[in-house]
């Protein structure tokens, strides 16, 4: 049994392929029946009891290769059953000339295959493809650098308007200005983080001022502000690479509490009760993840989450209960006279709006 760490920021499924396809081959050679090897695959989206259970049995396997995306993944039950632990480098240039031998690319020079060795395998297997000359795929590369969409944080949010400058907002601008006494209080050691609400939801149709309430939130509480979203944190690739991004914002906003995570578009993680086929396992982790980010082992003390949606009824329940993102508050579309405390406000005290 080996315990592989694979490369940072590789596709760990390829790896799976890999893997499987070595253990495959004696059978194969033998033409015999069966498979007496096992590949196990242990991401940053599974938990801890998950990766235990799935430990479970593999000493009727002959064969067995655990790979881990991270370090973190490496538990003590890992490293009792294992015969071997190690870590599996980045492919090298030579790997790339090999590759591309057997693919039917011919000879790479080794500048290139340097370069191409250099990159993002997922990336890679998208640009190589049969009939394209090496040339131009080393081209499209470069052309094409890749984007890097990272968690955005701002901090120490001091231009632009606090929540007791805006109109509207109804019962969710009351809580936000008895949140921003509170963190005060905290800062001043008269409460405790156990006593203030460490969540919310805001839904409401598009240009309501969701966000807009976020970062004037963040102002009037004197907090950092850090932003994220499904979509952000999926850019970044596959599941373990999302899952580590969305770990990353509330690592941020830990680091820089007291802090306002707002969480954009929060009705896309989905609810574990309606997802179905082959996308269903892949929600289920993320949304697993999540409630583990939202109730963490200090109980992310100093991070207030603040997540917004146009669609509340499309969010799984366990991310409303208690300790969570347990308050709601339904934003509506500013009437006629919060317009015209807007406009007052940004044009002066003559403006007036006309509807």
């Amino acid at each position: 049994m080996a315990a592989l760490l694979v490369p940072k920021n590789s596709d760990i499924n390829h790896y799976s392929e890999a893997a499987r396809w070595l253990l495959d081959a004696p059978r194969r050679e033998r033409m015999i029946g069966g498979h007496d090897y096992e590949v196990i695959v242990l991401d940053e989206g599974r938990s801890r009891d998950s990766t235990t259970d799935r430990l479970e049995g593999l000493h009727k396997k002959m064969r067995v290769v655990v790979l881990v995306s991270s370090l973190d993944q490496l538990s003590n039950e890992l490293k009792i059953m294992a015969d071997f632990v190690g870590t599996l480098p980045p492919p090298t240039s030579t790997d790339i000339q090999v590759a591309a031998k057997r693919m039917g690319f011919g000879s790479i020079r080794n500048e290139d295959a340097s370069f191409l060795a250099s990159q993002d395998m997922s990336r890679l297997s998208l640009a190589m493809r049969l009939g394209r000359p090496i040339e131009a795929v080393v081209d499209r590369l470069q052309q094409n650098p890749p984007i890097k969409k990272q968690t955005s944080a701002i901090h120490g949010q001091t231009e632009g308007p606090k929540l007791e400058d805006l109109s509207g907002y109804g019962d969710a601008k009351s809580w936000g200005l008895e949140l921003a006494k509170d963190l005060a209080d905290l800062r001043d050691r008269k409460v405790s983080w156990e006593d203030i609400d460490r969540g919310i939801l805001l839904s409401g149709p598009p240009g309501s001022g969701k966000t807009s309430f976020a970062s004037a939130l963040a102002r009037s509480c004197n907090a950092s502000l850090v932003v994220g979203s499904a979509a952000s944190w999926q850019a970044a690739g596959h599941l373990g690479d999302m899952l580590k991004e969305m770990r990353r914002a509330f690592s941020e906003a830990e680091k820089h509490a007291p802090a306002i995570l707002f969480i954009d578009e929060f009705d896309s993680f989905g609810d574990r009760s309606t997802v179905v086929g082959d996308n269903s396992s892949y929600s289920r982790q993320v949304i697993n993840a999540l409630l583990e980010s939202l109730d963490g082992m200090k109980k992310r003390e100093g991070v207030v989450v603040v997540g917004a949606t146009n669609f509340p009824e499309l969010i799984d329940a366990a991310l409303l209960r208690p300790g969570r993102l347990e308050r709601h508050f339904v934003i509506a579309m500013p009437d006629d006279q919060t317009r015209d405390d807007i406009f007052k406000f940004f044009w002066g005290t003559n403006s007036r709006v006309r509807i």
